[in-house]
């Protein structure tokens, strides 16, 4: 009886500490280059306008990647076609040193906050783009979105 206990309590604990998420996608870049032309599209069912979101990007790149931050366009539609955007400055050292995020081997995966939303019950499309000088960027395995409950 005192283990089921202790292994209940233990398991509430362990869900409660943690942030429910609501949708996670990542893709695959080609011949592991980020084009400029190459927008990359993630469509979010809203189910929920009570909870405040918070949205990640997830970048996923080899310690070969040549710069220290990216600098990325979200843009957000609405069911209505409304589209708003904004610009984010993602950085992806510590110090311009160190990678930031989880690394293994030579492949690390950063996530960073970069919005928060609050919308009406709908689809949303969001769309992420590069907006760095170079038409492509090299050593970039994936991209991806996250949205979180507060």
């Amino acid at each position: 009886m005192t283990k089921w206990v202790i292994s209940l309590a233990l398991l509430c604990t362990m869900l409660g500490c943690t942030k429910i998420n609501v949708y996670e996608k990542q893709i695959n870049l080609p011949k592991f280059t980020w084009k400029k032309d190459n927008k990359l599209n993630f469509v979010f069912e809203n189910n929920d306008i009570a909870s405040k979101k918070y949205i990640y990007a997830i970048i996923r790149h080899t310690n070969n990647y040549p710069y220290t931050n990216m600098w990325v366009q979200l843009t957000a539609t609405d069911k209505a076609g409304q589209a708003k955007s904004d610009r984010y400055n993602i950085p992806l050292t510590q110090n311009n040193s160190e990678w930031l995020g989880v690394s293994v081997d030579d492949i690390t995966e950063v996530r960073v906050k970069i919005s928060t939303i609050i919308g009406d019950v709908g689809q949303y499309t969001f769309t992420l783009e590069h907006i760095m000088r170079d038409a492509s960027l090299p050593e970039l395995l994936s991209i991806g979105l996250r949205i979180e409950n507060e």
